[in-house]
Order: structure tokens, then sequence, then C-alpha cells
């Protein structure tokens, strides 16, 4: 059913649904983004629709603008615009401060909260004291490299497959928590299936990324901090099972711990405020 959804008939829908709403009209790229924004959208006066991916999403904004259908915006992840010179295609389009929105919420004080839940403190003090780091800056330093390297994939067009590594194979939960850069390399490689690429190529254009300058927090995948966190929690920061702290559940437990506001500090926050005042169109409930 998804794969019949195209730019053209989300953008339908949306034309039909002014039949009976005349307020704004809030695009995503899927539905845990939806599930989160629910908590800060006046759904009154501002309708969710789910694009089910970015590229849709960026589409319908186009679509609705070239027929002067006013009143929409998307709320879509940064990705690698702002590290690539990049930036929303069009006035009606907001990209998350960060990355992605998995990584603004884990560099948010949500971060702390779910700690607090999930974590032990004597661990997570302990952690801290012998390392004199933040949690969150520790991973944040094992992540990133894996980041550099999505990006030169995405670059180059290396083709390199992420989805589905097993973290475990790389990641060194001592104190400090420490990414085997070998390992993770060997893992891509292994997980893509290309044989073709040496580990020093590899480790090569992760290097190249590094020298770029870049802002970490704009490289760094939200997916791959909760991983790294996931793995932390069951031993290093935690007592969990695996079960109890898996990614999806660390990911969930940090939509629910981000709160109103943690998101008013946001540029994001502050841009679609500006968005309605010159639109007239309310997104968020009066204040």
């Amino acid at each position: 059913m998804i794969d019949c959804l195209t730019p053209y008939s989300i953008a339908s829908s949306i034309k039909l649904l002014r039949d009976i709403h005349t307020g704004a009209v809030a695009v995503f790229e899927g539905d845990s983004d939806i599930r989160l924004f629910s908590k800060f959208l006046d759904e009154a006066a501002c309708v969710p629709i789910n694009a089910y991916n970015k590229d849709n999403a960026l589409k319908v904004i186009a679509i609705l603008e070239e027929e002067g259908i006013p009143g929409v915006l998307a709320i879509v992840d940064a990705d690698y615009w702002r590290v690539d010179g990049l930036g929303p295609p069009s006035p009606n389009v907001f990209a998350t401060d960060e990355h992605d929105l998995e990584a603004t919420i884990f560099r948010s004080p949500a971060l702390d909260d779910m700690l607090t839940e999930f974590g032990s403190r004597t661990k997570i003090a302990l952690y801290t004291a012998r390392t004199a780091a933040s949690v969150g800056d520790t991973i944040l330093a094992i992540a990133v490299p894996i980041g550099f390297l999505r990006w030169a994939s995405s670059l180059s067009g290396l083709n390199l497959r992420f989805e589905g590594l097993v973290f475990a194979r790389f990641v060194q939960l001592r104190i400090p928590l420490a990414l085997d850069r070998a390992r993770f390399i060997r893992a891509v490689l292994d997980n893509s299936q290309r044989h073709d690429l040496s580990m020093k190529q590899i480790d090569e254009h992760i290097s190249g990324r590094e020298k770029s300058g870049a802002d970490p927090w704009q490289v760094v995948c939200g997916h791959d901090l909760c991983c790294v966190l996931s793995l932390a929690l069951r031993s290093l920061l935690g007592t969990k099972n695996a079960n109890e702290v898996c990614v999806d559940l660390v990911e969930l437990s940090l939509r629910l711990a981000y709160q109103q506001p943690h998101f008013r500090v946001t540029s994001l926050y502050h841009s679609i405020e500006r968005w309605q005042v010159a639109t007239g169109y309310r997104v968020f409930p009066e204040q």
C-alpha cells in the first residue's frame, strides 16, 4: 500500500483535505516523527501528514507550491545539507538543528532523563568521574566516525551498507567507551559485500571527512548514537538485559522524554514560529 503513495497522491490528499480543513498542514518524513510532534502541534489548527520519506516530503511541498496551495510546511531531517553547503529548498521546508531528529533529541536534556530511568546511577557516576566526560560526549565521539563514513559513502558513491551493522562487533565496552576503528571498517565492508575495497581506502575516506572540520552534530546519525547507548546500558552504564534496552526501545524512550521545553529552544521551533507570523497559519498552540 505504501508503495502506491507517490508525492502526487499525497499532494492530492492534502488538496482534498482543504475541503474540511482551512488551517495549516505539516508534512513529515514518517510516523515516528508525527508521534513525537503530536506533543507540540495544535492539531485543531494544524493537521500532520505522513509522506513516508524525506524525498516525498520535499516533492509534495514543491507540487503544492507550484499549484499555489498555501499553509503547508514540511519538517524534515537536515541530514548532510549543512556540511554539504546546502539548505532547505523552500521557505516552507524546515530542517532539524542537528543531522536528524534522533540526534537533536539525544543532544537535549531528554538523554539525562532517559539515563536516570534506565541507567545505574552508581555506574554512570563512576564512568563520568573516571573519564571526566559526559555520557553524551563519549557516545558522540564513538558515533561520529561512523557518520563520517556514511557521509563519505554518499559523496563518493561507495554504496556502503550500514543497515544491520552489529555494533557489539566494534564498540569496546570499557572505561572509556571506545570505537575499534579497524573492526568497524571490517564490519562495514563485510556488511556491504564490498571486498573490492581495502580497509586502508575506507580509513582514508573517514580521515578525509574528519579533516573537513564539519560540526559533529551535523554528521552524526541519531540511530548510531542510540545503538551505542543501547550497548552501554547493558553493562557499562546499567544492568539492563538486551530486550529491555534494545535500540527501538532506546529511541522510543528518548522520544517520550523529549518535552516541549526542550523543543522550544531549538532553531527549528523559532523558524516555524516566524513562518506562522509570516503566513498567518498556526502550527503550535497559542501561548
